[in-house]
């Protein structure tokens, strides 16, 4: 165990399609970035309490301005590791898992 690198979370535009989200970003130089998640293997998506995440994962989500309250959800996936994502509310969130499941 141990050597896992601490997760990032990253604002960007998420677009659901039937076998995979598209995510993009742009970096740091200005440069789009997009990235693709399969939902082969995908063997669960639920919804995670601000207690399921680990204490440095909560403390690097954006901070909450503006009536945000980061709600995070996870794709669990047979034989590769889990993706995690963050929506602005709850009923965004319950969106998201509702259209992916």
């Amino acid at each position: 165990g141990g050597g896992e690198l601490p997760g990032v979370w990253m604002p960007c535009a998420a677009q659901l399609h039937t076998t995979h989200v598209l995510l993009r970003w742009t970096t740091a130089g200005g440069n789009p970035a997009p990235r693709l998640v399969p939902f082969a293997a995908c063997v669960d998506v639920r919804s995670l309490a601000p207690a399921d995440l680990a204490p440095d994962e909560r403390a690097a989500l954006p901070g909450g301005g503006g009536g945000v309250e980061w709600r995070v959800f996870e794709l669990v996936f047979e034989g590769r590791a889990r993706e995690r994502f963050a929506a602005a509310n709850l009923a965004e969130r319950a969106t998201w898992v509702s259209a992916i499941w």
